[in-house]
C-alpha cells in the first residue's frame, strides 16, 4: 500500500498535473467567454462601458465628465481606474477592425482569461516559494482553478481579474523580500519593486488598501528586526544594495515609483482631504440627481431612503449576520448566479461534498496548528495579510447593512484574491493530520484526494453555469438581446 501511495504522490507532484489543471481552466473559461450572452453577472456592462470611455483619452486622470457619462458614476476622482485604462488599449486595437459589440466584448473576455492564467502561474510559484510540497500545491491549484466563481469571474470583463493578478504579485514579492531578510540579505530592488506594485495595485481597486497597509506593517516590522551582518547600519546596507542595481533598472523603478506615488496622492490624498473618504460616494462628487443615473448608487440610495422612512425592526445581530455572510459567500464561491441579479444555484451533491471537505480540513488544521505554525511562517504571514483584507470586506459589508437595513454587496468573488491561501492552509493541516504511514491513514489520504479532484472536475468549474444558468439566460448572438446598459 505504501508503494502504491508513493507512486500516486509522485504522479500528483508532476508538473503535468498543473498543466492539466490549466488546460481544463482555459477550456472552460474560453467556452464561457464564447457562448455566454453579454452582460454576464458582476457588472460586465459597466466595466465594458468604462473601458470604452477611457479609449477616447490618453490621460487616465479624469478632472471633469460629461452628463452622458453619469451612468458610470463619479469617474472624477475614482481611484479604481487602472484596469479600465489599461484595457482601453486592446479595445482601441480591436475597434480598428470591427464595430461589433459582440466581437469587442468577447475579445476583451479573452484578455481577462489571460490575466487569470498569469495569476494561476504566479500563485503556483508563490506556494512553492513557501516550501509547500509539489503534490499539495498541484491539488490546491486544481481546486482553486475549478472553483466555480474563479472560472465564471475569469471568463468575463471585470477589474477583479487584474486585482487578483496584482495582489498575487505583491504577495510574491513580500515573501521573496522577507525570505532574503531572513538570510541577512537586504534587497533594495525587491523592496522598490514591491512598493511600485502596491502603489499601482491600489489604483486597480480601492479594496486593496487593507492589503497595502498590512504589507507595509509587515515589511516595517521585518526591517525593524533586521540586523545587517558585520554590524553595519540598515541605511548603509540599503545604499549599497541600491548601488548594485543596474542604471536602467534604477531609472525604471524610480519612474514607476514616482508615477505610482502621483496616482496615489492625486486620488487618495485629494479624496481624503476634500471628501474625507479614500473612495468617495457618487453624491460626494456629483449631485444626487446626476447620481440616480448610476444604477449601483441609485439602488443603495433608494434602499437607504426606504430604511429612513420605514426602519427595519428585525435586524440581525452580529452572530446571525456572520452566519448569513458566510452562507452567501459560500454560495457565491461554489454555486452560480443568474446574470441580471438572478438567484444562486448550487448542486446539492457538490454543496454537501464541499461542506464535508471544509469541515474535515478545518478540524485537521486546528488539531495540527502547532505543526503548521512551526515550519510555515511564510504561509502564515500571507494568511495574516489575507485576514486583514477579509475583515475589511466584512466590516464594509456590515457597515452597509447597518446603514441600509438589508445586506448588500456580499459576494464570494471579493474573497477570490486571497482564497487560494486558505485552501493551502487547510490542505497543509490535512496533510499533517494524515502524515502517518499506516495503511488506514494512507487509504483515507488517497480517498480524500480522489474525492476532491473528482468533485471539482465533475461539479465545479463551469458545469453548474452551463447546466442551469446558460439555458435560462441564453447564449451570445446578435439576435439574443446583446446590449450595453444596466445589469
Amino acid at each position: 500500500m505504501e508503494e502504491v501511495t508513493r507512486k500516486i504522490v509522485k504522479l500528483i507532484s508532476s508538473g503535468w498535473v498543473f498543466v492539466l489543471a490549466l488546460l481544463i481552466f482555459v477550456a472552460e473559461t474560453a467556452y464561457l467567454a464564447l457562448t455566454s450572452r453579454f452582460p454576464m453577472a458582476f457588472d460586465e456592462s459597466y466595466h465594458f462601458s468604462l473601458i470604452k470611455f477611457f479609449s477616447h483619452r490618453l490621460n487616465p486622470i479624469v478632472t471633469s465628465q460629461a452628463s452622458g457619462t453619469y451612468g458610470l458614476g463619479a469617474i472624477v476622482q475614482n481611484p479604481s481606474f487602472l484596469y479600465h485604462y489599461l484595457l482601453s488599449f486592446p479595445y482601441r486595437f480591436i475597434a480598428l477592425f470591427t464595430n461589433s459589440p459582440e466581437v469587442e466584448a468577447t475579445s476583451l473576455r479573452f484578455v481577462n482569461i489571460a490575466l487569470a492564467l498569469a495569476s494561476l502561474i504566479i500563485m503556483r510559484k508563490l506556494l512553492r516559494l513557501m516550501n509547500l510540497s509539489d503534490a499539495l500545491v498541484n491539488i490546491v491549484m486544481l481546486v482553486f482553478a475549478l472553483t466555480p466563481m474563479v472560472v465564471l469571474l475569469s471568463a468575463q470583463i471585470n477589474y477583479d481579474n487584474l486585482l487578483i493578478l496584482a495582489v498575487t504579485l505583491c504577495l510574491y514579492e513580500t515573501v521573496t523580500f522577507s525570505k532574503k531578510l531572513d538570510r541577512k540579505i537586504f534587497d533594495a530592488k525587491g523592496l522598490l519593486t514591491l512598493a511600485c506594485l502596491c502603489l499601482f495595485t491600489s489604483v486597480v481597486k480601492f479594496v486593496f488598501l487593507p492589503i497595502f497597509l498590512a504589507i507595509t506593517a509587515f515589511v516595517g516590522f521585518k526591517l525593524a528586526l533586521y540586523r545587517p551582518p558585520g554590524g553595519t547600519g540598515l541605511i548603509a546596507v540599503a545604499k549599497k544594495s541600491f548601488a548594485d542595481i543596474s542604471k536602467s533598472t534604477k531609472l525604471f523603478l524610480l519612474a514607476a515609483g514616482l508615477l505610482g506615488s502621483f496616482f496615489f496622492v492625486r486620488l487618495y490624498g485629494v479624496n481624503l482631504v476634500k471628501y474625507h473618504n479614500p473612495a468617495p460616494q457618487c453624491n460626494q462628487v456629483l449631485n444626487i440627481q446626476d447620481c440616480t443615473r448610476y444604477y449601483a448608487w441609485d439602488s443603495n440610495y433608494n434602499t437607504r431612503q426606504q430604511e429612513l422612512a420605514h426602519p427595519t425592526t428585525n435586524m440581525m445581530n452580529v452572530p446571525q449576520y456572520n452566519g448569513y455572510w458566510l452562507l452567501v459567500n459560500g454560495f457565491g464561491l461554489f454555486g452560480a448566479i443568474m446574470p441580471l441579479l438572478g438567484p444562486y444555484y448550487i448542486s446539492p451533491t457538490f454543496c454537501l461534498i464541499v461542506i464535508i471537505l471544509w469541515a474535515a480540513a478545518i478540524a485537521c488544521t486546528i488539531v495540527n496548528f502547532k505543526k503548521v505554525r512551526k515550519g510555515n511562517k511564510n504561509l502564515l504571514t500571507v494568511i495574516g495579510i489575507s485576514l486583514v483584507y477579509v475583515l475589511a470586506i466584512w466590516g464594509r459589508n456590515y457597515h452597509d447593512y447597518l446603514q441600509l437595513g438589508k445586506p448588500v454587496a456580499i459576494d464570494g468573488r471579493y474573497l477570490v484574491p486571497v482564497l487560494i491561501y486558505f485552501y493551502a492552509l487547510l490542505g497543509l493541516g490535512t496533510q499533517y493530520a494524515l502524515a502517518d504511514r499506516r495503511p488506514r491513514q494512507l487509504i483515507i489520504k488517497l480517498a480524500l484526494v480522489a474525492l476532491t479532484v473528482f468533485s471539482f472536475i465533475y461539479y465545479g468549474g463551469f458545469v453548474q453555469y452551463i447546466s442551469h444558468i446558460s439555458p435560462s439566460y441564453g447564449r451570445i448572438s446578435p439576435s439574443n438581446n446583446f446590449f450595453i446598459g444596466k445589469e
